[in-house]
């Protein structure tokens, strides 16, 4: 008799993990499907460079992950900040962004006095549409027109979370969205090291340069409104001498399954 799965998620990465386990948890019988034959997608730790480092060569940071996810999996996970940029130049010279403000500012001086007392408005301007956009990230958008009350509700409360945003807020929302991470970094800083060294967060996921994606800077202040399990807008990464850390979530899935719903996984499918 063929077997009958309640659920099939195609894919053992790491959403497809977090998915088969939060199907597990709820009983359904799940299994994942994984073309591989190691689990975690682009969270597995790998040997490029040799057995005596481990490094996540794709998910390289965990600035994205939220503490709940970490906490209803009971994942244990060692998060550390993530050091301070370091961007080399053909001149010999090199930018460093550390956090201490005071040795940021001589860092960024270094290539132009004006970015380095730009740099605090710059973060605060980001901070500011983060506090708005980031508690959007966890909830499911409203249907909007739905006279249902559930729905009508649902968008009560997301009137209310924007009714604090005023006409600038509103404005810089909207450039920030359709605007290119050039556009915005243009309007602070005037040093192509800086502007470089920023620029990262603004096309990471996007497969695009600085200027052709128009949507493209909802990476910054995406980043800085996730807290990294538990820190706000600190981007982190894990304890890289965990070798088997990106495999926490099969063994969740499996024990999961065995309470009564199984999850487990293919590697020859």
């Amino acid at each position: 008799m063929t077997k009958q799965w309640d659920a099939v998620v195609i894919g053992g990465g790491h959403n497809g993990l977090v998915a088969a386990a939060y199907l597990a948890r709820a009983g359904l019988d799940t299994l994942v499907l994984e073309r591989r034959g190691v689990i975690g997608g682009a969270s597995v730790s790998e040997h490029p460079f040799g057995p005596e480092y481990t490094v996540t060569s794709l998910s390289y940071v965990l600035s994205l992950l939220p503490p709940d996810i970490a906490r209803d999996l009971r994942l244990d996970l060692t998060v550390y900040p993530q050091g301070p940029y370091f961007a080399p130049r053909r001149d010999g010279r090199a930018l460093r962004l550390p956090a201490d403000a005071a040795r940021r500012h001589d860092e960024i001086a270094r290539f132009s006095s004006r970015d380095a007392d730009a740099y605090d408005a710059y973060e605060a301007h980001l901070a500011g549409i983060a506090r708005v956009v980031a508690p959007l990230l966890e909830q499911v958008p409203p249907r909007l027109g739905s006279r249902r009350p559930a729905d009508l509700l649902a968008q009560a409360r997301l009137a209310a979370r924007l009714r604090a945003v005023d006409v600038r807020g509103a404005v810089d929302i909207t450039r920030l969205f359709t605007g290119s991470i050039a556009d915005l970094l243009d309007r602070y800083f005037e040093s192509d090291a800086l502007r470089g060294v920023l620029s990262v967060s603004g096309v990471i996921g996007t497969w695009a340069a600085q200027r052709r994606n128009r949507v493209r800077d909802a990476a910054p202040p995406r980043r800085r409104g996730r807290r990294a399990v538990g820190r706000l807008g600190v981007p982190a990464r894990r304890d890289g001498r965990g070798r088997r850390r990106h495999r926490r979530l099969g063994p969740r899935v499996r024990r999961d399954g065995q309470d009564g719903c199984r999850g487990g996984a293919d590697p020859g499918a």
